[in-house]
């Protein structure tokens, strides 16, 4: 059916974006795992400079070579440690940027199968009921408290970046997209009669602060 084809496209489009991330992720991984030993190389070298210059039994000639080479390797180890640094912290602006597209564009998802679910439930309640004529009852918020539609809110909140946490808090949340994608996937195939819209550069989606 057209609808299956159309769906499957703009669900492939999502799935793709996710699977986009792997590499970035784990290059962010690479770098960060480089990062605790090239430290303890540099803390090393710091203190055979400290050692070297309170070292009596040294002559000065060979305290001076010593020297020279303990703080020539520290040098070097401090300017990678900087570099290493800047890298990571670069890296991680890549996984966040791609990972807010991918949360974009399965929020987006979820977005059409809420209001699907929205709409569903108001048709069901126009065919069975009526407000009386002034009630103080708006109907678009009761269809939002539908059983219907809070049966697939908790599938949106790994596709929101919340800036009231911190980074690590949603670069988690980035990591656990797959899994998100997994439970929220199935969940649209089975929504009768939902016909998403195709697939497109989404715009970012947050949680207000």
């Amino acid at each position: 059916m057209p609808t299956d084809s159309n769906n499957s496209a703009a669900l492939d489009a999502v799935a793709a974006l996710i699977n986009n991330l792997d590499p970035i992720i784990a290059r962010y991984d690479d770098l960060t795992q480089q990062k605790p030993k090239l430290e303890a190389d540099l803390t090393a070298s710091q203190e055979l400079e400290k050692k070297t210059l309170n070292d009596e039994s040294l002559s000065h000639d060979v305290a001076t070579q010593q020297l020279i080479a303990a703080r020539a390797k520290s040098d070097v180890l401090r300017v990678r440690v900087e570099s290493l640094g800047q890298k990571i912290a670069d890296q991680l602006k890549s996984v966040i940027a791609a990972g807010q597209l991918a949360q974009s564009a399965g929020f987006a998802i979820w977005h059409q199968l809420h209001q699907h679910r929205i709409q569903r439930s108001l048709d069901l309640f126009h065919a069975h009921f009526k407000l009386p004529w002034g009630a103080p009852v708006s109907i678009n918020n009761m269809m939002e408290d539908s059983t219907l539609a809070r049966e697939v809110v908790t599938l949106k909140v790994p596709f929101e970046y919340d800036h009231t946490h911190p980074i690590a808090y949603n670069l988690d949340r980035i990591r656990r997209l797959r899994q998100a994608f997994a439970e929220l996937r199935p969940v649209v195939e089975a929504e009768a009669g939902l016909t998403l819209e195709p697939a497109a550069a989404p715009a970012l989606t947050v949680v207000a602060a």
